[in-house]
């Protein structure tokens, strides 16, 4: 999962340059909410609630980005 955010980091900058800001934005959105959750694992947390938590908040954020990128094509 860490390297598929890192990814997403990596062409944060060519998404801004063809793409409207919006798609950037949900993008950075989405990166950050599933690095939060790849924390969350790799911190070997207990806390099933807040794991539940940031999986839910990471794939909203996804399926946001997602959705706007396809409104695109």
């Amino acid at each position: 999962m860490a390297e598929h955010v890192d990814a997403l980091g990596r062409w944060g900058a060519a998404l801004y340059a063809v793409c409207p800001e919006r798609v950037g934005i949900l993008r950075a959105d989405a990166r950050t909410a599933l690095r939060a959750w790849a924390d969350h694992l790799s911190a070997g947390s207990e806390d099933a609630e807040a794991g539940d938590a940031a999986r839910g908040r990471a794939e909203r954020a996804v399926r946001r980005f997602r959705e706007a990128a396809a409104d695109l094509g």
